[in-house]
C-alpha cells in the first residue's frame, strides 16, 4: 500500500535511486551502492525499467523515493511511489501534486503484454519482474539498509559519466552559511584563500573563529549528479550533517547525499548539482 506523502513534505534522500542514461536503449542503475547495467529495445522501454525499479524500491521502503535521472547533458529529479505514481521533484526535496503521464510501453519484456509499474509477475507468461531492464537480477534489497545506509555505503554511492560525450557534467550551486547561493560550472575549491586549478573554481570561505584552512575542500559532481566533496588535509576537518554526521577522511572522495550539508571547521556549506550551468535568482 503506497504512503500518501503531501506535496510540501521533502521526500528523504535515502535511498538514493540513479540512472545515468549512455544511449536510447542502455543505462546504468544505482540503488544506493548495488549498479546494474541496464539495456532495452526502446528508448520508452528503458524508461518504463528504470520506473518500475524505482516503484519496487518505494514499495521495500513503504513510501515516496528520489530518482535522478541523468541523460543528454540534463539531469531530471523525480519522485517515485509505491504505487508507480511519478511526480517531479523540487531541488529541495518537496513532490510536486501533479502527477506526471504513465509510460506509453509498459509492455512484459517477454511476451509484451501491456501492465502496471507494480507487476511483479506477467500474469500472461508468468515472467518474473516484466519491466526488469537489468542484464543481470537486482538483489533482495532490505529496508533498513536503503533508507539507513552505513558511512561505507554512502561513502561509496556513484554513477557513471554517460559515454560518448553526451552528458556534460551538471553545475554547482554552492551557498556559504551567510552568503548568496552561487551556481558554477565544474569543480570548487573553498577554504579561506583556496588555490585555483584548471577546471575548479576558488569559492572563498570567511570563517568568523579562523577555523577555515587555506584550501578547505574540493567539491566536485559527475555526469550523474553525484556530489563528492574532498577534505584537503584541513587542520579542523570537514564533516558531512547527515544523520549521524560523518566526518571525513583526508584526501578521500565522500558522496555529499542529496539534503545534506558540509562543515568546514565552524562554517556550514549546501551544495547541490543542477541540471544546466544558468544561475538562479
Amino acid at each position: 500500500m503506497n504512503h500518501a506523502t503531501p506535496a510540501t513534505a521533502a521526500i528523504a534522500p535515502w535511498p538514493r535511486v540513479t540512472a545515468v542514461v549512455h544511449s536510447g536503449t542502455t543505462a546504468t542503475l544505482i540503488v544506493n551502492d548495488v549498479e546494474r547495467t541496464c539495456e532495452a529495445p526502446s528508448e520508452e522501454r528503458l524508461r518504463t525499467g528504470v520506473l518500475a525499479r524505482a516503484t519496487a524500491v518505494a514499495g521495500t521502503v513503504g513510501r515516496p523515493v528520489r530518482l535522478r535521472l541523468a541523460a543528454a547533458g540534463s539531469t531530471q529529479l523525480l519522485a517515485v511511489r509505491s504505487d508507480g505514481a511519478v511526480h517531479r521533484l523540487a531541488d529541495d526535496g518537496t513532490m510536486d501534486a501533479a502527477r506526471l503521464s504513465a509510460p506509453a510501453d509498459a509492455g512484459c519484456r517477454r511476451c509484451g503484454t501491456q501492465q502496471p509499474l507494480t507487476a511483479t509477475t506477467c500474469p500472461r507468461c508468468g515472467t518474473l519482474e516484466p519491466h526488469r531492464v537489468e542484464r543481470s537480477p537486482f538483489p533482495v534489497l532490505d529496508a533498513a539498509d536503503l533508507t539507513l545506509p552505513d558511512a561505507a555505503v554512502a561513502a561509496h554511492v556513484h554513477a557513471r559519466a554517460t559515454s560518448s560525450g553526451r552528458g556534460a557534467a551538471p553545475s554547482l550551486v554552492v551557498r556559504v552559511e551567510g552568503g548568496p547561493a552561487r551556481t558554477v560550472t565544474g569543480a570548487v575549491a573553498l577554504g579561506r584563500n583556496p588555490a585555483a586549478a584548471p577546471g575548479r573554481t576558488p569559492v572563498v570561505v570567511h570563517s568568523p573563529g579562523m577555523l577555515v584552512s587555506k584550501t578547505h575542500a574540493i567539491i566536485e559532481v559527475d555526469a550523474g549528479g553525484v556530489v563528492r566533496v574532498t577534505d584537503c588535509r584541513s587542520t579542523n576537518g570537514t564533516t558531512l550533517l547527515g544523520d549521524p554526521p560523518l566526518p571525513l577522511s583526508p584526501d578521500q572522495p565522500h558522496v555529499v547525499p542529496p539534503g545534506v550539508a558540509v562543515r568546514m571547521g565552524d562554517v556550514t556549506v549546501h551544495v547541490e548539482a543542477v541540471g544546466t550551468g544558468a544561475d538562479r535568482s
